[in-house]
């Protein structure tokens, strides 16, 4: 059957559009995103880094004037990473200078942290290599204080490769196993510090670390057991006793005191039994198990 000419030429047309559309489309998709920081921020940048930072000042040797804002190369996502850094930190703009309102220096950031995510996507994809970097010196003497309370002395650790004023450059944190090694050293000799400087206390803290995740620590479902049957079998036999104490006619005047000078007395949860030696005829807590008045 053969089809009228005019309505053969339309055909063809339409499928060449639709042609030319599923082809730009496909481009459309296959084109990988621009890390470009919004221009938006562009002023922000200008008040708060560049004054500091421009070609002729170069505060620190590190020139942030002719830093673009679209990212192409890994020299200038590592300098970006360093500004993202020092402004999480609040080490910038430093304090005799002009800061920020919170929801400007807020807007900021989390568009710089997108920029920096693309940036490591597209830089990654383009055969660029991207290293994964040790903590520093400075950064694993902080950490290992932070989560035990020991400094450690870190002259036996690798020396820093920097970049300017930067210490941080991952190209320049490499790591081999033998280094390694020395952060295990430190990290046990710190661990045996803190252990030891605990078991010097008087009266030794404890730290209880409950997991929220759907595999909760089985030691730690041990502690949580008996801490629960502390609370059922010493705490609320004798709150209920202390209760009883305050509602007693010979204890009228003390609590009437006591809601004057304490306008949440009966709305404090533990206000009320921090108070319970005030009372007369007040439960010893040493009669349901506790160690001490």
């Amino acid at each position: 059957m053969m089809l009228p000419h005019k309505w053969t030429k339309t055909r063809r047309a339409t499928l060449s559009a639709c042609l030319l559309t599923f082809w730009l489309c496909g481009f459309a998709r296959a084109t990988p995103p621009k890390p470009h920081l919004p221009e938006k921020h562009r002023a922000f940048f200008k008040a708060h880094c560049i004054d500091c930072h421009d070609s002729d000042t170069r505060e620190g040797k590190v020139d942030l004037e002719t830093l673009p804002f679209q990212i192409t190369t890994l020299e200038q996502a590592e300098l970006w990473q360093k500004i993202l850094n020092a402004l999480n930190s609040g080490e910038m703009p430093p304090e005799d200078s002009e800061q920020p309102g919170n929801t400007e220096k807020a807007d900021f950031l989390d568009d710089l942290a997108r920029t920096m995510v693309t940036a490591r996507q597209v830089l990654s994809d383009s055969g660029s290599k991207i290293t994964m970097r040790r903590l520093n010196r400075r950064e694993y003497r902080n950490t290992i204080e932070q989560l035990t309370g020991v400094k450690v002395d870190v002259v036996s650790l690798p020396t820093d490769g920097s970049s300017g004023t930067f210490d941080t450059v991952g190209s320049s944190q490499f790591i081999s196993s033998d280094q390694f090694e020395q952060y295990l050293k430190l990290g046990r000799q710190a661990i045996d510090e803190a252990f030891e400087g605990q078991g010097t206390e008087k009266q030794p803290s404890r730290v209880f670390r409950v997991e929220p995740e759907n595999t909760v620590n089985p030691k730690n479902l041990e502690i949580i057991k008996r801490l629960e049957d502390r609370y059922q079998k010493k705490w609320l036999p004798w709150k209920d006793a202390v209760d009883k104490a305050v509602e007693a006619a010979e204890n009228k005047e003390i609590v009437a005191a006591l809601r004057k000078k304490h306008s949440d007395y009966d709305s404090d949860p533990v206000l009320k039994y921090q108070k319970a030696d005030l009372l007369k005829g007040a439960p010893d807590p040493r009669d349901y198990g506790g160690s001490d008045p």
